[in-house]
C-alpha cells in the first residue's frame, strides 16, 4: 500500500474512533465499552500493514480525544489500554509461546488497569465508589475474566477478517 492510502485509512480509523469515543459522553454507561470498541478498529491495520502505521494511529486518537472527549475515564482507558493493545497482542502471540503469551497479556492488563485507576482516582478526582474491603478483589477478578472474553473476542475477529472480510476490502480499499 502506498503512504497515501495508508493515511487516509488512518484518518478513517482515528475519525471513527474518535466518534465512538465522544459516545461515552452520550452514553456515561458505556465508559468501559466503547474503548474497547475504539481499540478493535486498529485490528484491520494491524493486519495489513507494519506496527508503525497503527501506533500513529493510536497516538493520534489518544492526543485528540485528551482535546475532544469530556468522559475522561473512557479517554484513559483507551490510552492505557485498549488503544495499543490490539498492536501488543500481536506482536506477543507472534513473538511467544502460549503459556508466556498469557503471562504477558494478563501483567499487561494488569498494570495498565491499575495505573489507568491511579491516574483517574488521584489525578481526574473520578470517585472509586463504595467498595468495601473485598470489593475491590471481585472487581479485579471481574475485570480479568473480562479481558480474558475480550482477548478471545480480538482472536475470533482477527480470524473472521481473513477468512471474510479482507479479500472484499482489499478489492475495494487496499489495493
Amino acid at each position: 500500500m502506498n503512504n497515501t492510502l495508508l493515511t487516509a485509512f488512518g484518518g478513517i480509523i482515528t475519525a471513527l474512533s474518535i466518534l465512538i469515543l465522544f459516545l461515552a459522553n452520550v452514553f456515561p454507561t458505556l465508559s468501559y465499552t466503547l474503548p474497547a470498541l475504539a481499540g478493535v478498529l486498529l485490528l484491520i491495520f494491524v493486519k495489513e500493514v507494519d506496527k508503525k502505521w497503527p501506533f500513529m494511529v493510536y497516538l493520534s486518537v489518544s492526543t485528540l480525544s485528551l482535546i475532544l472527549i469530556s468522559n475522561k475515564e473512557a479517554t484513559i482507558l483507551y490510552i492505557f489500554f485498549f488503544g495499543y493493545y490490539v498492536i501488543l497482542k500481536d506482536i506477543i502471540e507472534k513473538r511467544f509461546s502460549s503459556f508466556v503469551k498469557w503471562i504477558l497479556k494478563f501483567a499487561v492488563f494488569n498494570i495498565s488497569i491499575f495505573l489507568a485507576f491511579i491516574i483517574l482516582i488521584y489525578i481526574f478526582a473520578i470517585p472509586d465508589g463504595d467498595l468495601q474491603e473485598y470489593g475491590k478483589y471481585v472487581m479485579l477478578a471481574l475485570g480479568n475474566v473480562t479481558f480474558i472474553v475480550y482477548d478471545y473476542t480480538l482472536s475470533t475477529l482477527a480470524v473472521v477478517y481473513d477468512k471474510r472480510w479482507k479479500n472484499k476490502l482489499k478489492k475495494y480499499f487496499l489495493k
